[in-house]
């Protein structure tokens, strides 16, 4: 009986520790796609908003990364056009189990 209850005692460690390894894979990792470039850009924009990237990368730790962003606004003054070599919003991690991005901050590198 004590063999066996060490062999399942093993097993269980055995797999906690590949969940572990599986997690910390997962959370270090980034994903880039067209999808999710078309999908991250149809949210940030609007009737009255639209915001470009060549590229976004998610990372579930880090955030969302836009890199070669362009903004381009109507206002009731006029238009508002932007331009920045990279982006970075900040989000809640635990948000992304929801389906969701709720953005905590922006940094925005060399803006024009």
């Amino acid at each position: 009986m004590p063999r066996k209850l060490a062999r399942r005692l093993l097993a269980v460690a055995a797999a906690g520790v590949a969940l572990a390894v599986a997690l910390v894979v997962l959370a270090t990792r980034t994903w880039e796609s067209p999808a999710l470039t078309r999908a991250v850009l149809d949210s940030l924009s609007g009737p009255d908003l639209e915001v470009g990237a060549e590229t976004v990368r998610l990372s579930v730790l880090s955030g969302v990364e836009l890199r070669k962003v362009t903004v381009d606004a109507r206002l009731e003054d006029g238009r508002l056009r932007a331009a920045a070599a990279e982006a970075t919003l900040s989000h809640r991690p635990l948000r992304l189990f929801s389906g969701e991005i709720q953005v905590d901050s922006i940094v925005v590198r060399q803006p024009r």
